[in-house]
């Protein structure tokens, strides 16, 4: 990929300033590097300031970072050495030679990353999978002078080689870090303390990443347009399913369209919430297929009990949109299961950790409650209003 020359860079940066339309974005950003500069050590130690750091919330939007990106377990925010290294960030230099302060970085990232792979904080599977660009973005809120985000994998690709050569010894963030430093040098450095400035920044590299990542046509099919439709799992009443291959063919019937990474999630959330609840309140739970009127076939919940009527919902995180749509499918699957049992189930949200304070009161008014992942065990909170259509508390 062939560099950009420093006048090629002025005159992108000239055409993003005429006209880039990120405004809002931008001061959310710039807002949310204040109070992260604003917050104390002893805050951030604890486990809710790491959780947050990870994860961020509608008070810290500095962007997500997608369901793709493998998770952070739970120990990880009461991991003290994990906690300590990550405070680290905040001392990174803010000015001297580049190379130093890329090493520097760079050595911050790799111990990081190797306290993650050590005590097994990230996704478990054949391979423990390393959540980089969280740790990415965790430089990005922290030392936004030394760190942009530009967290994911594909993005870091396609615009470092556009401001640095390709060096030996220099590891993933090192390089990011001497790429700003490029920017830098041509357009002008940025105070620390402007965090205007450095949100305008972060999204400039992103503007790079846009005019100049590869936008491939979409790929035509060669299935044939005829295809063979699958067994319904179940006739045409409730049905409870009891294994897990049962479960795959009825997820496969029913064409929902999800990440298969994000369905795993939701799935593992689901299990670990049926064995606690069975345990703490002998309620069982189990996915079950809905049959609904005409020729829409068959609809799956994530779990139901019978004998309190109480449907859940889950999601593999706590994204408006998530909420909203899994609103929207509690409200659906209640009104078919009442078309078969004449019973108005209860409501229930799913999530792996505490939704952000407008998000739970949405949910709770619309009178569904919610359960969230704390440790090994789930906290409630109840509706505060009855919910719509005529269901119960």
């Amino acid at each position: 990929m062939t560099l950009l020359t420093d006048a090629r860079l002025r005159q992108i940066h000239d055409s993003f300033s005429r006209g880039h339309d990120w405004p809002n974005w931008e001061v959310r950003y710039a807002d949310s590097l204040l109070r992260w500069r604003r917050a104390s050590p002893r805050a951030l130690a604890t486990a809710a300031g790491q959780e947050v750091l990870w994860y961020g919330d509608d008070q810290h939007d500095t962007g997500g970072v997608g369901s793709l990106c493998p998770s952070v377990r739970q120990q990880a925010f009461r991991d003290r050495v994990l906690t300590s290294t990550i405070l680290r960030i905040r001392d990174l230099p803010r000015g001297g030679e580049a190379s130093a302060r890329a090493r520097r970085a760079q050595d911050l990232f790799d111990a990081i990353v190797a306290r993650v792979r050590e005590r097994g904080h990230g996704r478990r599977g054949v391979k423990r999978k390393v959540p980089t660009a969280r740790i990415i973005r965790l430089f990005a809120r922290l030392a936004p002078w030394t760190a942009v985000c530009l967290y994911g994998p594909e993005s870091r690709r396609v615009v470092v080689p556009l401001l640095v050569p390709r060096s030996r010894g220099q590891g993933e963030l090192g390089r990011l870090v001497l790429a700003i430093d490029r920017v830098n040098r041509v357009l002008g450095s940025i105070r620390p303390t402007d965090h205007a400035g450095l949100a305008r920044r972060s999204i400039f590299f992103w503007h790079l990443y846009e005019l100049h990542r590869v936008r491939r046509p979409p790929r035509k099919s060669t299935r044939s347009s005829r295809k063979t439709p699958p067994t319904p799992p179940a006739g045409r009443r409730l049905s409870r399913i009891e294994s897990d291959s049962d479960f795959a063919r009825a997820y496969r019937y029913t064409l929902e369209r999800q990440s298969v990474t994000a369905r795993a999630e939701e799935r593992r959330l689901v299990q670990r919430f049926t064995k606690w609840i069975w345990v703490e309140r002998c309620e069982d739970y189990a996915p079950y297929c809905i049959p609904v009127p005409g020729d829409a076939g068959l609809i799956l919940c994530d779990a139901y009990d019978e004998r309190t009527c109480t449907l859940v919902e889950a999601k593999s995180g706590t994204s408006r949109a998530m909420v909203r749509m899994a609103v929207g499918q509690l409200f659906d699957y209640a009104n078919s299961i009442r078309s078969h049992t004449s019973a108005t189930p209860r409501l229930r949200l799913l999530v792996p950790r505490r939704l952000p304070p407008d998000l739970e009161a949405f949910v709770l008014a619309m009178g569904v409650g919610v359960f969230w992942r704390r440790a090994r065990s789930f906290d409630e909170r109840r509706p505060t209003a009855s919910p719509a259509l005529g269901l119960r508390k």
